[in-house]
């Protein structure tokens, strides 16, 4: 009979199946990382961790079988390349698979490759044993090991190497990568079950690539330390770096230091590195920690979760890990350094005007997208823009009114705006906003309601209306808002109701409305429109910069934007929800979003559109009747011609 096969075996091909055990990131790069004297660093020789202890957290993080996707927004010298460069080697030897590491263009890849990753590779034994032999095999940007391929690409240089599947993507300087490529090369790793990803980039504004990746990270980690006097857990922020009032550059480099939130102790550089050991990566707790970090909000210890405890959480996949230039325990990233060149930007941009130097500070020591912007009047300035005249009231010298309206989920938007006449010159004033449920609201607002002329007995009804025809879907009906609002516009055109669309900027020739004729319903197989209607293309960020000026004129010039006494804050925000600001890339102004809620905003634009003489001649070409038509009040009429109803009745026109 043939022997009996003996457990042990079994054992043995069991355990053979079993995927390897890998050695943990932060124990492998101790043991087999070495830095030659051509890799630029300032600790030729073996790697120890323990000399930026902050990056084992992402080491940490890099291991774990559930996190596919780590964002690293890091200020200079704080071993952010360091921290990619060592997972990279540890996957190379632990666990390979095909590998892409892109920059933005092909000379960036080649000087990495040759000043980086190559001496690093040749520099670590268990990753230099894989090379197959072939010189061939092992070129500037294609690396092949007996067990994987190393890719490194420029952007938009390769079509055919970022198309290729690769399991580990790593991504440098994303910020100058089109976002379309950054896209096409993400979807190489969608065929990985365990894939990873590392973005790094220094930051350029809040639609940067890296910045949105931190923005779109499930979790927001920030490197808490403890004081070494009191041992209180705290973020480092610039505002507790000391360096009293004498702003001469080079004493305040010397004498800087940073100040305990909680015991008001002298912390100084050489105590950074032993915070850095003891500390711990948390994230906040609030839904949107970028902006936090952006307005300076410093959370509670006690308001924000550890890494460690989200590392266990099987349904987290993206995090993102964000850490300013002073934490680095780096002499060129001191607390007086910091300080002293945050002094001299400021001192350029108040001798020259030039915002160079603060651009760099911000992102480099920061870390965050520099917001280059018009100065703007805050909320609570723009409440003095209130005037003495009760709502649904018009001043004395009104000619005419005007309505932007914007559909929303359940109702419209509108806003009822009150022209004056002086001298040839108009201004506008805000008579009434809100908010109305259903099309008849709407249809009554826009046709049938007149409103007072203060101190005269006489009442006006809205003269030129424009509706928003933008938007998506209507969450309960099976219809876009688009097509709606067309339907909607074209049942009660009476020749003054037009339908608003922004302008494309490949639309803009000089001219900031455009009224063109449509005669179907949006879509492929669009139904015709019976007698068409009037669409207005508006140059929205024009109108935008319209009602920015007339909004800082002030109090005593006429033009001025005047709001009715009982004006709301919710109002104001909706006016204060966009910024103009400069766009990093294309140097161009844009308007950008800050706040979600800017319906009132929209609504603002379009009336100040219908009274533009780019409108048909705007309100200009309307005789001055308010001498003309006196008398009882009669209400609304039901014809919708006379745009004023008293005891003369009468047409504008």
């Amino acid at each position: 009979m043939p022997a009996k096969l003996e457990r042990p075996f079994v054992g043995d091909i069991l355990s053979a199946l079993r995927p390897p055990v890998l050695t943990p990131t932060r124990e492998w790069v101790d043991e087999h990382i070495r830095y030659t004297r051509k890799v630029p660093t300032p600790w030729p020789g073996p790697f120890r961790i323990a000399r930026t202890p902050h990056i084992a957290g992402v080491f940490d993080a890099y291991d774990s079988k559930y996190i596919e996707h780590i964002v690293l927004v890091w200020g200079r010298q704080t071993s952010k390349s360091t921290t990619v460069y060592c997972c990279m080697l540890h996957s190379m030897d632990q666990d390979p698979g095909p590998m892409i590491f892109n920059l933005p263009n092909v000379e960036l890849a080649k000087y990495t490759s040759r000043n980086r990753i190559r001496p690093m590779i040749n520099s670590c034994d268990v990753v230099r044993k894989k090379k197959t032999g072939n010189r061939h095999d092992f070129t500037t940007l294609e690396m092949n090991f007996e067990d994987m391929v190393l890719s490194l690409v420029g952007a938009g240089s390769d079509i055919q190497a970022m198309s290729r599947p690769c399991r580990y993507l790593l991504r440098d300087e994303i910020d100058e990568i089109d976002p379309s490529t950054l896209k096409m090369i993400y979807e190489t790793t969608t065929s990985f079950p365990n894939r990873k990803i590392v973005d790094t980039s220094t930051t350029t504004t809040e639609e940067g690539n890296v910045w949105q990746g931190l923005v779109t990270s499930q979790y927001v980690f920030e490197m808490w330390v403890p004081c070494p006097e009191c041992g209180e857990m705290q973020l480092l922020v610039f505002e507790q770096i000391k360096f009293g009032d004498d702003h001469d550059p080079e004493t305040v480099n010397t004498t800087a230091y940073y100040e305990c939130r909680y015991c008001g102790s002298e912390i100084r550089n050489a105590e950074k590195l032993n915070m850095l050991t003891r500390g711990e990566w948390r994230a906040r707790k609030t839904q949107e920690p970028t902006k936090d970090i952006i307005r300076g909000v410093i959370p509670e210890y006690e308001d924000t979760v550890s890494l460690y405890e989200v590392l266990k959480d099987t349904s987290v996949r993206k995090i993102g890990f964000y850490l300013p230039k002073w934490y680095a325990p780096m002499p060129g990233a001191s607390f007086g350094q910091a300080a002293k060149e945050f002094i001299e930007a400021v001192a350029l941009q108040k001798t020259t005007g030039d915002t160079t130097g603060l651009q760099n500070w911000t992102k480099f020591w920061k870390s965050v997208p520099w917001q280059e912007k018009v100065e703007s009047k805050a909320a609570h300035e723009l409440m003095k823009n209130r005037v003495d005249i009760p709502p649904l009231v018009c001043p004395s010298d009104t000619v005419a009114l005007t309505c932007g309206s914007d559909p929303g989920q359940g109702g419209h938007w509108y806003v009822i705006i009150a022209w004056r006449r002086k001298d040839g010159y108009i201004a506008p004033h805000l008579v009434d906003y809100g908010f109305v449920t259903g099309e008849e609201q709407l249809r009554f607002l826009l046709f049938e309601t007149s409103y007072e002329i203060r101190g005269k007995d006489i009442r006006l009804r809205v003269f030129r209306k424009g509706h928003d025809t933008g938007g998506s879907r209507y969450d309960k009906d099976d219809v876009t808002m688009t097509a709606a609002a067309y339907d909607f516009i074209r049942k009660h055109d009476d020749g003054q109701f037009f339908g608003t669309k922004g302008m494309s900027e490949q639309k803009r020739s000089g001219k900031h409305i455009d009224i063109k004729p449509i005669d179907r319903f949006p879509g492929p197989n669009g139904k015709i429109i019976p007698g068409g209607l009037s669409l207005a293309l508006l140059d929205t960020d024009y109108f935008k910069g319209i009602v920015e000026m007339r909004l800082a004129a002030e109090p005593d010039k006429f033009g001025r934007f005047t709001f009715h006494s009982e004006t709301r804050e919710d109002f104001i925000n909706h006016l204060t929800a966009e910024e103009k600001r400069r766009n990093q890339k294309t140097r161009k102004w844009e308007w950008v979003k800050v706040r979600s809620g800017n319906h009132w905003l929209d609504c603002v634009v379009i009336a100040f559109a219908m009274a533009d003489d780019e409108c048909l001649g705007g309100i200009r070409v309307l005789a001055d009747p308010m001498e003309e038509i006196t008398g009882e009040v009669i209400g609304p009429s039901d014809d919708t011609g006379d745009w004023i109803t008293g005891g003369k009745g009468g047409s504008w026109l």
